[in-house]
Order: structure tokens, then sequence, then C-alpha cells
């Protein structure tokens, strides 16, 4: 999380941190509610990406089985 922009890394830690709603979000940071609602879609497709990246447990779910060739 700590890769995330600053703004995004703020919504995202009052949403699942502090359980806030994110019409409460909005009003806490003073900011419109669609800034929010698109900070949160976009941080968290960030983070998706990057565990995705890693080899975390959605690599390793869509990763195609290996394949066995017969001997000889």
């Amino acid at each position: 999380m700590a890769a995330l922009p600053a703004d995004r890394r703020e919504i995202l830690f009052l949403a699942y941190y502090l359980g806030l709603t994110q019409p409460e979000i909005a009003h806490r940071l003073g900011r419109p509610l669609g800034t929010v609602k698109s900070h949160s879609r976009r941080g968290l497709r960030a983070l998706a990406l990057d565990v995705t990246e890693r080899g975390g447990p959605t690599a390793r779910r869509n990763a195609r089985p290996p394949t066995r060739t017969s001997p000889g």
C-alpha cells in the first residue's frame, strides 16, 4: 500500500482500517463523492495488479497447470 499515491492510500485506509463508507470519507476529507469512489477503485486495482505481478494468490489461481510430457 505504501506505493500508492497519498490520496488513494488515505482513502483506502479510511475505508478498510477505520470502516468508513465512501460518503463518510468524502465528508471527512471535504472531497466530492465521485472523487472518493474513483480513487478507491483505482487504488484497489493498483493493489490487485501488484499482488498479481508478485505472484500472489490471484496469480496462482489464474495460472495454467503444468503440462505433462511423455517420456521418451
